[in-house]
């Protein structure tokens, strides 16, 4: 078996998401860490749950860089799918959110850098 080359790279479909799929959603730059409370935590759980059943959701906070990275761990890869899309570009707070997949494993070996 030689193996040589495999699939030629091509063009990715616009708004195709480039990350494999998760059901883990990062979203960033929603608040500064002075922001952060225990309603944050509530008010993102209530809006994520909207989307579908959330499993987990975990705020970590960055101090040097002064960010913010809220993770968002749902039961199914639609739901993330969905949240991932709606959140992305939405405004919270006169900020605009970021909104991606996040790597599952990482995310359950509390690697939070990515």
């Amino acid at each position: 078996g030689g193996g040589g080359g495999g699939a030629r790279p091509a063009f990715d479909e616009p708004g195709k998401q480039q990350r494999a799929p998760s059901r883990v959603v990062i979203l960033r730059n929603m608040v500064t860490p002075d922001q952060v409370d225990q309603e944050l935590q509530q008010e993102v759980a209530d809006e994520c749950n909207r989307f579908g059943p959330v499993e987990k959701l975990h705020v970590h906070i960055e101090r040097r860089q002064q960010q913010v990275k809220i993770f968002v761990q749902f039961s199914q890869l639609e739901d993330a799918a969905s949240c991932a899309q709606a959140m992305h570009n939405r405004w919270f707070g006169g900020r605009q959110i970021r909104a991606h997949p996040y790597d599952e494993t990482r995310f359950a070996a509390n690697d939070f850098n990515g």
